[in-house]
Protein backbone atom coordinates (compact mmCIF):
# COMPACT_ATOMS: atom_id res chain seq x y z
CA UNK A 1 0.00 0.00 0.00
CA UNK A 2 2.99 2.36 1.16
CA UNK A 3 4.51 1.42 -2.40
CA UNK A 4 1.34 2.46 -4.45
CA UNK A 5 0.57 5.16 -2.83
CA UNK A 6 4.53 6.60 -3.21
CA UNK A 7 4.62 5.05 -6.97
CA UNK A 8 1.42 7.05 -7.36
CA UNK A 9 2.56 10.39 -6.18
CA UNK A 10 5.69 10.62 -7.97
CA UNK A 11 4.68 9.16 -11.79
CA UNK A 12 0.84 10.72 -11.02
CA UNK A 13 -0.92 13.74 -11.29
CA UNK A 14 -2.70 14.45 -8.12
CA UNK A 15 -3.74 18.01 -9.15
CA UNK A 16 -5.42 17.11 -12.43
CA UNK A 17 -7.22 14.03 -10.87
CA UNK A 18 -8.73 16.89 -8.11
CA UNK A 19 -9.28 19.77 -10.16
CA UNK A 20 -12.70 20.59 -11.57
CA UNK A 21 -13.48 20.13 -15.27
CA UNK A 22 -15.15 22.78 -17.47
CA UNK A 23 -17.85 22.22 -20.28
CA UNK A 24 -15.53 21.22 -22.59
CA UNK A 25 -13.75 18.78 -20.10
CA UNK A 26 -10.69 20.56 -19.82
CA UNK A 27 -8.90 20.95 -16.31
CA UNK A 28 -9.26 24.18 -14.57
CA UNK A 29 -5.43 24.88 -13.28
CA UNK A 30 -4.02 22.22 -15.22
CA UNK A 31 -1.23 22.60 -17.69
CA UNK A 32 -1.82 19.79 -20.61
CA UNK A 33 0.66 19.07 -23.08
CA UNK A 34 -0.84 16.59 -25.99
CA UNK A 35 2.50 15.42 -27.90
CA UNK A 36 0.42 13.80 -30.78
CA UNK A 37 -1.81 16.80 -30.93
CA UNK A 38 -0.68 19.87 -30.12
CA UNK A 39 -4.22 21.29 -31.11
CA UNK A 40 -5.86 20.07 -28.06
CA UNK A 41 -3.03 21.53 -25.58
CA UNK A 42 -3.76 24.12 -23.34
CA UNK A 43 -2.57 25.62 -20.05
CA UNK A 44 -5.13 26.59 -17.29
CA UNK A 45 -2.58 27.17 -14.79
CA UNK A 46 -3.58 30.34 -13.78
CA UNK A 47 -7.49 29.91 -14.25
CA UNK A 48 -7.85 26.95 -11.35
CA UNK A 49 -11.32 27.76 -10.26
CA UNK A 50 -14.66 26.65 -11.77
CA UNK A 51 -17.33 28.99 -12.26
CA UNK A 52 -21.41 28.06 -12.95
CA UNK A 53 -22.85 30.13 -15.60
CA UNK A 54 -25.84 28.82 -15.66
CA UNK A 55 -28.33 27.22 -12.70
CA UNK A 56 -31.37 25.24 -14.24
CA UNK A 57 -32.82 21.83 -13.36
CA UNK A 58 -31.03 20.31 -16.18
CA UNK A 59 -27.78 19.13 -14.13
CA UNK A 60 -25.99 18.44 -17.14
CA UNK A 61 -26.64 21.78 -18.38
CA UNK A 62 -25.11 23.14 -15.50
CA UNK A 63 -21.88 21.58 -15.81
CA UNK A 64 -21.80 22.52 -19.79
CA UNK A 65 -22.05 25.81 -18.95
CA UNK A 66 -19.15 25.66 -16.44
CA UNK A 67 -15.81 27.37 -17.59
CA UNK A 68 -11.94 28.18 -15.32
CA UNK A 69 -11.94 31.55 -13.87
CA UNK A 70 -8.65 33.02 -12.10
CA UNK A 71 -10.83 33.46 -8.89
CA UNK A 72 -14.29 33.50 -7.40
CA UNK A 73 -16.21 35.68 -8.63
CA UNK A 74 -17.62 38.20 -6.12
CA UNK A 75 -20.24 40.72 -6.26
CA UNK A 76 -19.59 43.36 -9.03
CA UNK A 77 -15.87 42.09 -9.58
CA UNK A 78 -16.08 40.14 -12.47
CA UNK A 79 -13.20 37.47 -12.95
CA UNK A 80 -10.99 36.60 -16.00
CA UNK A 81 -11.74 33.43 -17.42
CA UNK A 82 -11.00 31.07 -20.21
CA UNK A 83 -14.40 30.43 -22.81
CA UNK A 84 -15.68 27.41 -23.82
CA UNK A 85 -18.07 26.03 -26.99
CA UNK A 86 -21.52 26.75 -24.46
CA UNK A 87 -19.45 30.13 -22.97
CA UNK A 88 -18.42 32.48 -25.80
CA UNK A 89 -17.31 35.03 -23.75
CA UNK A 90 -16.91 36.11 -19.88
CA UNK A 91 -19.11 37.07 -17.66
CA UNK A 92 -18.64 41.06 -17.34
CA UNK A 93 -21.99 41.55 -15.27
CA UNK A 94 -25.47 40.59 -14.24
CA UNK A 95 -26.65 38.06 -12.33
CA UNK A 96 -23.87 35.41 -12.49
CA UNK A 97 -21.67 38.09 -10.68
CA UNK A 98 -22.74 37.09 -7.38
CA UNK A 99 -20.94 36.37 -4.04
CA UNK A 100 -19.44 32.74 -4.10
CA UNK A 101 -16.73 31.06 -2.30
CA UNK A 102 -14.58 28.13 -3.09
CA UNK A 103 -15.14 24.83 -2.10
CA UNK A 104 -12.65 22.48 -3.59
CA UNK A 105 -11.96 24.30 -6.01
CA UNK A 106 -15.75 25.25 -7.62
CA UNK A 107 -17.42 28.63 -7.09
CA UNK A 108 -20.30 27.59 -4.93
CA UNK A 109 -22.72 30.95 -3.95
CA UNK A 110 -25.59 31.18 -1.00
CA UNK A 111 -29.14 29.34 -1.68
CA UNK A 112 -30.32 33.22 -1.88
CA UNK A 113 -27.95 34.19 -4.49
CA UNK A 114 -28.55 31.54 -6.94
CA UNK A 115 -30.80 32.78 -9.49
CA UNK A 116 -34.21 31.81 -9.07
CA UNK A 117 -33.07 30.99 -5.11
CA UNK A 118 -35.26 27.82 -2.91
CA UNK A 119 -36.86 27.09 -6.60
CA UNK A 120 -33.72 26.36 -8.65
CA UNK A 121 -32.58 24.20 -5.59
CA UNK A 122 -35.56 22.48 -5.25
CA UNK A 123 -35.48 21.58 -8.87
CA UNK A 124 -32.08 20.34 -8.97
CA UNK A 125 -32.62 18.24 -5.73
CA UNK A 126 -35.92 16.95 -7.36
CA UNK A 127 -33.77 16.04 -10.64
CA UNK A 128 -30.81 14.63 -8.31
CA UNK A 129 -33.11 12.18 -6.50
CA UNK A 130 -34.41 10.95 -9.22
CA UNK A 131 -31.02 9.77 -10.81
CA UNK A 132 -29.11 6.78 -9.50
CA UNK A 133 -27.36 8.27 -7.37
CA UNK A 134 -30.02 10.02 -5.84
CA UNK A 135 -31.97 6.80 -5.43
CA UNK A 136 -28.84 5.58 -3.25
CA UNK A 137 -28.46 8.39 -0.69
CA UNK A 138 -32.17 7.87 -0.56
CA UNK A 139 -31.70 4.31 0.33
CA UNK A 140 -29.00 5.17 2.90
CA UNK A 141 -31.17 7.51 4.50
CA UNK A 142 -34.13 5.49 5.08
CA UNK A 143 -31.85 2.78 5.94
CA UNK A 144 -29.87 4.59 9.08
CA UNK A 145 -32.36 3.78 11.71
CA UNK A 146 -31.62 0.46 11.19
CA UNK A 147 -28.27 0.72 10.46
CA UNK A 148 -27.95 3.05 13.59
CA UNK A 149 -29.88 0.41 15.92
CA UNK A 150 -27.67 -2.35 14.22
CA UNK A 151 -24.62 -0.64 15.72
CA UNK A 152 -25.69 0.23 19.03
CA UNK A 153 -26.80 -4.09 18.97
CA UNK A 154 -23.25 -4.45 18.19
CA UNK A 155 -21.87 -2.15 21.25
CA UNK A 156 -24.49 -3.85 23.67
CA UNK A 157 -23.28 -7.70 22.53
CA UNK A 158 -20.19 -6.60 22.85
CA UNK A 159 -20.47 -5.50 26.39
CA UNK A 160 -22.83 -8.80 27.24
CA UNK A 161 -19.56 -10.83 26.00
CA UNK A 162 -17.13 -8.92 27.91
CA UNK A 163 -19.44 -9.49 30.80
CA UNK A 164 -20.48 -13.51 30.25
CA UNK A 165 -16.34 -13.79 29.89
CA UNK A 166 -15.43 -12.21 33.26
CA UNK A 167 -18.10 -14.61 34.91
CA UNK A 168 -17.77 -17.92 32.82
CA UNK A 169 -13.78 -17.84 31.88
CA UNK A 170 -13.09 -21.42 32.15
CA UNK A 171 -16.14 -22.55 31.06
CA UNK A 172 -16.06 -20.58 28.09
CA UNK A 173 -12.25 -21.66 27.13
CA UNK A 174 -13.61 -25.25 27.57
CA UNK A 175 -16.46 -24.69 25.39
CA UNK A 176 -14.20 -23.33 22.61
CA UNK A 177 -11.67 -25.92 23.16
CA UNK A 178 -14.33 -28.45 22.46
CA UNK A 179 -15.78 -26.57 19.70
CA UNK A 180 -12.18 -26.35 17.70
CA UNK A 181 -11.50 -30.38 18.95
CA UNK A 182 -15.06 -31.61 17.24
CA UNK A 183 -14.30 -29.04 14.25
CA UNK A 184 -10.77 -30.78 13.30
CA UNK A 185 -12.29 -34.43 13.92
CA UNK A 186 -14.94 -33.78 11.32
CA UNK A 187 -12.54 -32.18 8.68
CA UNK A 188 -9.81 -35.25 9.44
CA UNK A 189 -13.29 -37.40 9.13
CA UNK A 190 -14.18 -35.75 5.91
CA UNK A 191 -10.84 -36.00 4.49
CA UNK A 192 -10.56 -39.65 5.43
CA UNK A 193 -13.68 -40.75 3.66
CA UNK A 194 -12.62 -38.37 0.46
CA UNK A 195 -9.53 -40.90 0.54
CA UNK A 196 -11.09 -43.78 0.76
CA UNK A 197 -13.65 -43.23 -2.15
CA UNK A 198 -10.46 -42.01 -4.43
CA UNK A 199 -9.12 -45.62 -3.28
CA UNK A 200 -11.79 -47.16 -4.22
CA UNK A 201 -12.43 -45.82 -7.13
CA UNK A 202 -9.08 -46.53 -8.24
CA UNK A 203 -9.42 -49.91 -7.65
CA UNK A 204 -12.62 -50.08 -9.25
CA UNK A 205 -10.69 -48.55 -12.33
CA UNK A 206 -7.60 -51.27 -12.09
CA UNK A 207 -9.67 -54.07 -11.25
CA UNK A 208 -7.32 -54.52 -8.43
CA UNK A 209 -4.23 -54.63 -9.85
CA UNK A 210 -1.35 -51.76 -8.45
CA UNK A 211 -0.24 -49.26 -11.24
CA UNK A 212 3.21 -48.28 -12.27
CA UNK A 213 4.51 -45.20 -10.25
CA UNK A 214 2.95 -41.68 -11.79
CA UNK A 215 0.67 -43.71 -13.79
CA UNK A 216 -2.86 -42.60 -13.93
CA UNK A 217 -5.90 -45.31 -13.88
CA UNK A 218 -7.12 -45.05 -17.72
CA UNK A 219 -11.39 -44.78 -17.45
CA UNK A 220 -12.13 -45.70 -20.71
CA UNK A 221 -14.76 -48.05 -20.81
Amino acid sequence: MIYLTTFGLQNGDIKRLLAPIDGDGKFCGVNHVDEENPDLSYDYTDYEYLMITEYSSNVMSIFSSAICVDKCPQAEEAPDCKTTEAVASCPESGEFLIETRSIMGICIPSIDDIPGGTETLESLLSVFEQSSAGTAVNDVVKASKAVNISLGLSVVWCIVFIYLMSLFAEQLIWICIVLVKLTLLFVTGGFGYMLKVDIDIRSELTGGEELPEGEEPSTEL
